[in-house]
């Protein structure tokens, strides 16, 4: 969680330099190629590093990492493509932002492969180490860009994925004694490469879905509305961020948790949720009631007098974090039982749920109103992602009954 936490700070404050370097329109065209290289990176998330972590223990770190990079090889051309395509929907044309969208993609992508690897193999401490020493170091080049005059958007976006790369490669430096030190000898089972693909390719939809429900927002809000109101939206939803990464860091330590209780016994791996759940439910609500306080005034003062109106946005936003961070344990439960189909069909569902209240509120878009319509569709995946886990583990206690 302390690292989620750093890489949070990273981002928060990198929002804030733009925002204040660039305006609000530049913030806004930044918040576009930001969900650009998102939306690309679900392939590497969903076909390389969520298998990855799954299989590293039933079939040994060697074979995990050798099968990872094969895949890692296959989707980085694609995902180039895929972040293009969707950073020019949103309206951004230049060539200098869109070649700098595709190298925080590609850059990113090499860092996560690398980060993924201390994550399966449980080293937090090295983890935050070497995030925190990229965060300084993002902060730094960030500083010096803006007091030279060449802060641009396509220049931050440069700089972020640079900074990425060089932690990568320090990952790499301190990975292989780490590694030969803390992981087992491979006695473990064969990786088929039909399981691997199998969860990958599943995985990917459901990923896929997912970020759409995520950046759908902004691209609609892009398309249908100014510059000024996405970075309205972009300044609410980035003001929640350090709560929403702090729960992800929680939820590294669930998936990399599950994959091992899993190995244990049914009942191991739903006790190992349910503690989840009761630490999200407590320091989620505490720490949203906290922000959701005055967020006008945070806004205001942390990004400029613009923003400050975005307060009933972050009142919608902030929900919809707690619920992602709770909805998120069903799914990881599901996957690490290599169930990864509902999961797929509930995205599918809440996407269809928020394009349809877009649409319902197309002529008349805000940032506020766009922040309902993602409670809304997260209210719904919520609910489906709960009734399919109910269902789920009825069917496997049923199962284990009859053998």
């Amino acid at each position: 969680m302390c690292d989620q936490v750093t890489l949070a700070a990273a981002g928060f404050a990198t929002s804030i330099v733009v925002a204040r370097a660039i305006g609000p329109a530049g913030l806004g065209r930044y918040a576009v190629s930001q969900s650009g290289a998102a939306m690309a990176l679900t392939l590497v998330e969903a076909t390389v590093l969520t298998p990855y972590l799954v299989f590293y223990r039933s079939a040994g770190p060697a074979a995990a990492a050798r099968t990872s990079r094969r895949v890692f090889a296959s989707v980085l051309v694609p995902g180039l493509l895929l972040a293009l395509g969707v950073t020019a929907l949103g309206r951004v044309q230049g060539a200098g932002q869109l070649a700098a969208t595709a190298s925080l993609f590609a850059l990113t992508a090499v860092y996560q492969l690398a980060s993924r690897s201390l994550v399966a193999a449980e080293a937090w401490g090295t983890l935050w180490a070497v995030d925190a020493c990229g965060t300084v170091t993002q902060l730094l080049a960030l500083g010096v860009l803006w007091w030279l005059g060449l802060l641009t958007v396509p220049t931050a976006l440069l700089a972020l994925g640079i900074v990425r790369l060089l932690v990568a490669m320090a990952i790499w430096r301190v990975r292989p004694p780490l590694l030969q030190s803390t992981v087992a000898p491979a006695g473990s089972g064969l990786l088929r490469a039909r399981d691997y693909l199998f969860l990958g390719g599943w995985g990917m939809v459901s990923s896929a879905l997912g970020y759409l429900q995520r950046d759908v927002p902004v691209l609609a809000l892009a398309r249908l509305t100014a510059p000024e109101v996405v970075s309205l939206f972009a300044a609410a939803r980035q003001l929640l961020t350090p709560i929403q990464v702090a729960l992800s860091g929680l939820q590294l330590w669930l998936f990399s948790g599950a994959a091992k209780h899993a190995a244990q016994s049914p009942q191991a791996l739903a006790g190992h949720i349910n503690r989840f759940r009761r630490v999200v439910a407590v320091l989620g609500v505490a720490g949203l009631v906290v922000l959701a306080a005055a967020p006008g005034w945070i806004l205001g003062g942390v990004y400029g007098a613009h923003f400050a109106q975005g307060a009933t946005t972050v009142r919608f936003l902030a929900p919809a974090v707690l619920l992602a961070a709770l909805r998120g344990a069903a799914g990881t439960e599901m996957t690490v039982g290599l169930q990864p189909v509902w999961p797929a069909a509930a995205n599918a569902i809440a996407l269809v749920v928020l394009a349809a209240l877009i649409g319902l509120f197309a002529s008349r878009l805000t940032s506020q109103t766009m922040a309902g319509c993602v409670l809304g569709g997260e209210v719904v995946f919520f609910l489906a992602m709960e009734l399919g886990l109910h269902w789920w583990r009825g069917r496997r206690l049923r199962v284990d009954e009859a053998a």
